[in-house]
């Protein structure tokens, strides 16, 4: 869960630069955050799925940006 936090913390930080395997875990970390919601709407009452994987899509693709920042702060 530090991971998952430190990873939206990063998001816009450009100038700190990380090693590659920092950034997997990061990436990762999330990866599995995002697993762990799809699944959350697979299991939830029907009333519920299309919000919960509504959000599931939403927040992957804003999800975006910090794994962006992530991959250019391990490539310097």
């Amino acid at each position: 869960m530090k991971s998952l936090i430190h990873f939206w913390q990063q998001a816009i930080n450009f100038k700190q630069k990380i090693s590659w395997r920092e950034a997997l875990s990061r990436i990762l970390t999330n990866l599995i955050f995002i697993i762990i919601l799809y699944f959350i709407a697979l299991i939830a009452p029907p009333s519920w799925e299309e919000p919960i994987a509504y959000f599931v899509q939403v927040y992957t693709i804003i999800s975006i940006v910090p794994t962006i920042t992530t991959v250019i702060n391990a490539i310097k």
